[in-house]
Protein backbone atom coordinates (compact mmCIF):
# COMPACT_ATOMS: atom_id res chain seq x y z
CA UNK A 1 0.00 0.00 0.00
CA UNK A 2 1.61 3.28 -1.02
CA UNK A 3 0.61 6.65 -0.79
CA UNK A 4 0.44 9.19 -3.14
CA UNK A 5 2.44 12.91 -3.09
CA UNK A 6 0.25 14.34 -0.43
CA UNK A 7 -0.82 13.72 3.07
CA UNK A 8 -2.47 9.79 3.32
CA UNK A 9 -4.42 7.73 5.85
CA UNK A 10 -3.32 4.28 5.05
CA UNK A 11 -5.41 1.61 6.89
CA UNK A 12 -3.80 -2.02 6.78
CA UNK A 13 -6.73 -3.77 7.47
CA UNK A 14 -10.81 -3.05 7.78
CA UNK A 15 -12.48 -0.33 9.47
CA UNK A 16 -16.13 -0.70 11.23
CA UNK A 17 -17.21 1.94 8.34
CA UNK A 18 -16.16 -0.14 5.44
CA UNK A 19 -19.70 -0.20 4.45
CA UNK A 20 -21.00 3.05 5.65
CA UNK A 21 -20.95 5.60 2.79
CA UNK A 22 -22.33 8.53 5.47
CA UNK A 23 -19.13 7.71 7.75
CA UNK A 24 -16.20 7.05 4.82
CA UNK A 25 -17.43 11.01 3.61
CA UNK A 26 -17.36 12.52 7.09
CA UNK A 27 -13.92 10.83 8.02
CA UNK A 28 -12.75 12.05 4.09
CA UNK A 29 -13.92 15.34 4.89
CA UNK A 30 -12.10 15.89 8.15
CA UNK A 31 -8.98 14.48 6.37
CA UNK A 32 -8.65 16.53 3.28
CA UNK A 33 -9.76 19.98 5.39
CA UNK A 34 -7.37 22.36 5.15
CA UNK A 35 -6.43 21.57 8.94
CA UNK A 36 -2.53 20.31 9.43
CA UNK A 37 -1.75 17.09 10.34
CA UNK A 38 -1.76 16.93 14.29
CA UNK A 39 -5.62 18.46 14.14
CA UNK A 40 -6.51 15.96 11.83
CA UNK A 41 -5.23 13.08 13.44
CA UNK A 42 -6.78 14.50 16.65
CA UNK A 43 -10.35 15.09 15.25
CA UNK A 44 -10.26 11.79 13.55
CA UNK A 45 -8.84 9.71 16.79
CA UNK A 46 -11.37 11.63 18.83
CA UNK A 47 -8.42 13.08 21.06
CA UNK A 48 -8.72 16.44 20.48
CA UNK A 49 -8.92 18.94 23.26
CA UNK A 50 -8.93 22.10 21.64
CA UNK A 51 -12.09 24.22 21.21
CA UNK A 52 -12.69 23.68 17.60
CA UNK A 53 -13.03 20.19 18.49
CA UNK A 54 -16.63 20.72 18.28
CA UNK A 55 -16.77 21.69 14.50
CA UNK A 56 -14.36 19.11 13.84
CA UNK A 57 -15.76 17.52 9.98
CA UNK A 58 -15.74 13.85 10.86
CA UNK A 59 -19.05 14.06 13.10
CA UNK A 60 -18.80 11.23 15.54
CA UNK A 61 -17.05 8.74 13.34
CA UNK A 62 -13.48 7.99 14.93
CA UNK A 63 -10.41 6.23 14.11
CA UNK A 64 -9.23 3.79 16.85
CA UNK A 65 -7.27 0.61 16.70
CA UNK A 66 -7.39 -0.05 20.35
CA UNK A 67 -9.70 0.30 23.05
CA UNK A 68 -13.43 -0.31 24.12
CA UNK A 69 -14.45 2.67 20.87
CA UNK A 70 -11.91 0.16 18.60
CA UNK A 71 -13.10 1.11 14.74
CA UNK A 72 -9.93 0.09 13.07
CA UNK A 73 -9.15 -3.83 13.19
CA UNK A 74 -6.03 -6.15 11.95
CA UNK A 75 -6.94 -8.22 9.30
CA UNK A 76 -3.76 -10.34 10.17
CA UNK A 77 -3.57 -10.23 6.56
CA UNK A 78 0.84 -9.42 5.93
CA UNK A 79 0.51 -6.12 4.31
CA UNK A 80 3.46 -3.63 3.46
CA UNK A 81 2.40 0.26 3.98
CA UNK A 82 4.78 2.54 2.34
CA UNK A 83 5.02 6.07 4.69
CA UNK A 84 6.31 9.26 5.22
CA UNK A 85 6.28 9.77 9.00
CA UNK A 86 5.49 13.84 8.16
CA UNK A 87 2.61 13.58 6.35
CA UNK A 88 1.09 10.18 6.24
CA UNK A 89 -1.02 8.71 9.23
CA UNK A 90 -1.43 4.73 9.15
CA UNK A 91 -2.48 1.66 11.16
CA UNK A 92 -0.91 -1.19 10.84
CA UNK A 93 -1.63 -4.49 12.00
CA UNK A 94 0.34 -7.32 13.83
CA UNK A 95 1.93 -8.81 10.82
CA UNK A 96 2.03 -5.69 8.63
CA UNK A 97 5.39 -4.20 7.58
CA UNK A 98 6.32 -0.31 7.42
CA UNK A 99 8.46 1.43 5.00
CA UNK A 100 9.66 4.56 5.30
CA UNK A 101 10.92 7.29 2.76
Amino acid sequence: MRGKADSDLLIGGSTAFDNDQTALIAIMREWTSGHDLATRIADLSGTASRTSFNQRLNGNYFLRMSGPGATVFDDYVRNVLYVRDSLDWWFAGENDKLKHG
